[in-house]
């Protein structure tokens, strides 16, 4: 969750996506227990969270920042794939979205290569490939 403290480095895996009109930057970070939204990003789109009692998000940095509420069923499109999943909304730094374990988990097996900051999986008997980009 270095991201969320504006830390970044080329070999973080990120992609460009896109929730309906709006692009997003995309990190997909297997040291997340869940998926993440930046508060900024959903008050552009105007998703309305639905409410849930407070949480706390420990971070890798030793800080807990508090969140509240759940954005429900959200399609992000990354890489001519559609992702539907569900985002807390949290203060983010150099990402909007953060895809964690809780989507990471529901792909089965998962082949990382980060030298090429590539990913593989099968999804039925498709194999999906997505390649990160180090320019973001």
């Amino acid at each position: 969750m270095n991201s969320v403290i504006g830390l970044t480095s080329p070999k973080t895996f990120k992609v460009a996506g896109t929730i309906g009109r709006q692009g997003v930057v995309v990190l997909v970070d297997s040291g997340a227990t869940h998926n993440f939204m930046s508060v900024e990003v959903i008050t552009k789109l105007g998703l309305r969270p639905v409410h849930t009692s407070g949480y706390g998000v420990f971070l890798g940095n030793g800080l807990t920042v508090q969140g509240e509420g759940i954005c429900q069923a959200v399609t992000l499109y990354v890489q001519n794939l559609a992702i539907v999943a569900d985002f807390l909304p949290l203060e983010l730094g150099s990402a909007d979205v953060v895809l964690g374990i809780q989507w990471l988990r529901t792909l089965g097996q998962i082949q990382f290569n980060f030298s090429k900051l590539e990913m593989r999986f099968f999804q039925g008997a498709t194999q999906v490939t997505i390649q990160g980009d180090p320019g973001l």
